[in-house]
């Protein structure tokens, strides 16, 4: 898993204008008869009303908004809890998840659509608030997925909002996996899917917040399962890093016993890096719900050429050919070195590129890491 930066986000002024479409969406083109708010801007003030009700706002809003009764809350307070929802961060997204943990939500409001799908008469009905949450996370998704936005700093063009998001993180391959390309062609998504990190169908608060959507592949989207949201770490999270504490190794590995004698293969695997184990359980957390190790691992031949190929050309060779091509003068002094390590990244660079680039180029992080394990020019 590769880590994204939403400093880009906000940096490039994408974060702002995301919230002013999901706020004028919801406010303006989003029609509910709510029990608990009147007047304009219905769904945001009932929203808030939930929020309020499942003890969300101690972690989005200062206590003193906290504090005020419902009916005494005012517009400002209003788009104050609507912006710190659409907008909260990785961190403030896990810590709502908690209390809603806690209290049990997703196995309530799980069950409570599961009765009014299994009644074929048609008689039973969700209750307040789940029917309102239902409604608020089917409409406000699908509804922000048709919206279009301008944002200079990353196209001259408005365009739909998944393919800004993919545009303004700077990225082109799916975060999940590091495999496949993620994109757009002439203004059309190509490959890119939104994947709520919390899912919307146990957890419709954060239908549309922006930093609970990755945006991934196809295959990765339908590997996550809705019920492992606990086990997992988020590609935004900041305390994280997948790609500094956990490295591939291609090696030979025991596959058992055959004839009195161990039987060997080579295999592509992961190794954990980091001093924590509670660390290294989430890692292996994410490398089991993405099915890594066999995506990877079907790789094989990929990494077997790779290897090949490294010790074909040993840094012995490679000191002996830059030697042989260095320039010399009539008296054989070299006038113009030729570096190994030029020669090393002249073969090499196809598969070679920096961390910070690793969400631009398929497999990057794989071969990087295959590449050190062998030697490196460090």
């Amino acid at each position: 898993m590769i880590s994204l930066d939403a400093e880009k986000y906000r940096k490039k002024g994408f974060e702002r204008a995301y919230f002013d479409e999901v706020y004028r969406y919801i406010c303006e083109r989003m029609k509910y008869k709510t029990p608990h708010a009147v007047g304009t801007g219905r769904v945001m003030k009932e929203l808030a009303w939930c929020l309020k009700e499942y003890g969300l706002l101690t972690v989005l809003l200062s206590e003193e908004v906290q504090s005020k009764k419902f009916e005494d809350l005012n517009s400002e307070d209003f788009i104050d809890i609507m912006k710190a929802l659409v907008l909260a961060d990785a961190g403030t997204l896990k810590e709502m998840y908690k209390i809603l943990r806690e209290k049990k939500f997703a196995e309530n409001f799980i069950k409570a659509k599961a009765l009014v799908k299994a009644d074929k008469d048609k008689k039973t009905k969700l209750e307040e608030p789940f029917k309102f949450l239902d409604y608020f996370a089917k409409n406000a998704y699908e509804g922000m997925l048709k919206l279009e936005v301008n944002v200079p700093q990353i196209s001259e063009e408005k365009r739909e909002i998944p393919i800004m998001m993919v545009q303004g993180l700077d990225i082109r391959t799916c975060p999940y996996c590091n495999r496949v390309f993620i994109g757009s062609v002439k203004n059309k998504k190509l490959g890119v899917q939104l994947d709520h990190f919390y899912s919307k169908s146990n957890y419709p608060f954060f239908a549309v917040s922006l930093y609970n959507l990755i945006p991934c592949c196809s295959s990765c989207n339908m590997n996550k399962r809705d019920d492992d949201e606990k086990k997992l770490r988020s590609p935004f999270d900041k305390k994280y890093s997948f790609a500094e504490d956990v490295k591939f190794v291609f090696e030979e590995v025991q596959q058992g016993c055959e004839g009195g004698e161990e039987k060997k293969a080579w295999k592509v695997h992961f190794k954990m890096l980091s001093d924590d184990p509670e660390k290294n359980r989430e890692y292996e957390a994410n490398i089991d719900e993405f099915k890594l190790d066999a995506a990877y691992d079907f790789h094989f031949i990929e990494a077997k050429r790779f290897r090949e190929k490294m010790l074909a050309y040993p840094p012995s060779l490679l000191r002996e050919m830059a030697r042989n091509m260095s320039v010399t003068d009539e008296d054989g002094n070299i006038v113009e070195k030729i570096p190994a390590e030029a020669l090393e990244m002249g073969l090499f660079q196809e598969y070679f590129c920096e961390p910070a680039d690793y969400i631009k180029k398929p497999f990057a992080k794989f071969y990087r890491d295959l590449y050190f394990q062998y030697r490196g020019w460090e």
